[in-house]
């Protein structure tokens, strides 16, 4: 029964997500426009709700909750998020994306520091290479300009 509601939930989220995308305009005078993304998104999920409530339930019968260090990969994670929200406004999005990956591969991965620092800083300079550079998109800058 619980599966359903989740479902179901799973369908009007992405439905919702779906019609406020639809408001906001598919495409525009240049190509696509800033709800093309979330509608395709919202369809998907939507789908993704229909056609887990259209297969044979799978119920779980014994609960088992995570151990301690799956708990601190949760927390690693909401952590993470909750500093990338917070701080983009104020260090920018390359400066608030390498804390936020170091938080994210110490906590979730367990990695050590070095390749931790590598992997946050080439993830992020090739991000801010392809949207920032190459796609020409305003991503956040910080104090120093970067």
């Amino acid at each position: 029964m619980i599966e359903r509601l989740v479902n179901l939930t799973w369908i009007l989220v992405g439905g919702g997500a779906a019609v406020l995308s639809w408001r906001i305009g598919l495409t525009g005078q240049y190509g696509p426009d800033s709800g093309l993304f979330p509608f395709v998104a919202g369809l998907l999920v939507c789908a993704g709700g229909v056609g887990l409530m259209l297969t044979r339930s799978n119920a779980v019968t014994g609960l088992e909750w995570p151990d301690r260090t799956g708990w601190r990969r949760i927390g690693g994670v909401l952590a993470g998020l909750a500093f990338m929200a917070a701080s983009i406004p104020y260090l920018g999005f390359a400066v608030a994306g390498v804390i936020t990956m170091l938080i994210l591969l110490r906590t979730v991965e367990q990695s050590s520091w070095r390749s931790s620092i590598l992997l946050a800083v080439v993830s992020v300079a090739v991000t801010l290479g392809l949207f920032g550079y190459l796609l020409g998109l305003q991503l956040p800058r910080g104090p120093w300009g970067f």
